[in-house]
């Protein structure tokens, strides 16, 4: 089984299971906050 992928940290971390990512996602964001970097390594990831 594929390893969790770490997506965020706040007060504790966040992943996203690969078996999961079949599913639809949303990067939300205002100019300039690397929403296009992080949708490029997060699909690189699977």
């Amino acid at each position: 089984m594929a390893e969790p992928i770490l997506v965020a940290r706040s007060k504790e971390a966040i992943f996203l299971l690969p078996k999961m990512a079949n599913r639809h996602g949303l990067i939300a964001g205002a100019t300039g906050t690397g929403k296009t970097g992080h949708a490029a390594n997060a699909r690189g990831e699977f």
